[in-house]
């Protein structure tokens, strides 16, 4: 099993901005390739940011037509 965090590119470019770093280092913390400090701090970060995106999704009761 490939264990991968899948996020979108916009995301990557955050974390490589906010961490001063490169978002080839973002994607292969996302990919599980390191387990720095920082690699870690990416990937807690990356899925908090996820979270916060899927709360921000409303949910609406879909009533059957008839």
């Amino acid at each position: 099993m490939r264990t991968e965090i899948l996020v979108h590119t916009s995301f990557k470019d955050k974390m490589a901005k906010k961490h001063n770093t490169t978002r080839q280092t973002v994607s292969l913390a996302l990919k599980y390739y390191n387990n720095s400090p920082l690699a870690r701090l990416i990937r807690k970060e990356v899925k908090n940011m996820l979270i916060e995106e899927a709360n921000k999704i409303e949910n609406y009761l879909i009533e059957p037509e008839d």
